[in-house]
């Protein structure tokens, strides 16, 4: 079985984040960007509708944006973990895994949130044995399910140290926000090239051993 090192992946995350730091900075500045886009409808439909459908409305721009976001921000860190400079950011644009990936979002954050009312402690584990669902989808284009499947498999034996990492994650993206928009631009790529060498470390295939 693969043992995971949270340092490895951090290091990893910043190695090669300074390989290209004004790309991953312009994907930053993407995802800022959609975001704040995405703020400004939700904002615009939730008063020129009214309450009701204007929420309906606003949370349906949300889900878009969000779920689009994180199909392209993974389809480009997975391409610049295996080569830092063949990632493009015409690799944000991957529309076609959609509902697939939407499907998959709707089935972890429903189960996560049921582990969460079942006392906390079985959200957690929930929400780390699944944190590759997405990922996998993008990779290897699976369905929801087998996605969700295959990302139990993978974390087994692996999962606290995924939580630690996940901790260490959240803490650098407040250390960054902390430093204002330019500590996120870079906690950002950093964070998700460490999430992304997690997920290579535990999917690649071990060399066969040969016996002489």
């Amino acid at each position: 079985m693969k043992t995971l090192s949270v340092t490895d992946c951090i290091s990893f995350g910043w190695r090669t984040f300074k390989a290209r730091p004004w790309f991953f900075i312009g994907v930053s500045l993407i995802v800022v960007a959609i975001s704040f886009v995405s703020g400004l409808l939700q904002g615009f439909a939730a008063s020129a509708l009214g309450k009701t459908p204007g929420g309906i409305v606003s949370f349906l721009i949300s889900l878009l944006a969000d779920n689009l976001i994180a199909i392209g921000i993974l389809s480009i860190y997975l391409k610049a973990h295996d080569a830092v400079m063949s990632a493009e950011f015409k690799d944000f644009m991957r529309f076609k895994l959609y509902w697939v990936f939407l499907a998959a979002s709707i089935l972890v954050s429903f189960l996560t949130i049921v582990g969460l009312v079942l006392l906390i402690i079985p959200g957690i584990i929930v929400m780390t044995m699944l944190c590759f669902t997405a990922t996998l989808i993008v990779d290897r284009n699976l369905g929801p399910i087998e996605a969700i499947k295959e990302s139990a498999r993978l974390t087994k034996g692996n999962r606290w140290k995924i939580f630690l990492l996940l901790i260490v994650v959240v803490l650098l993206n407040i250390v960054g926000a902390i430093a204002l928009i330019v500590g996120v631009l870079i906690a950002m790529p950093i964070s998700m090239l460490a999430l992304v060498h997690a997920y290579r470390t535990l999917s690649t295939p071990e060399a066969p051993v040969l016996v002489a």
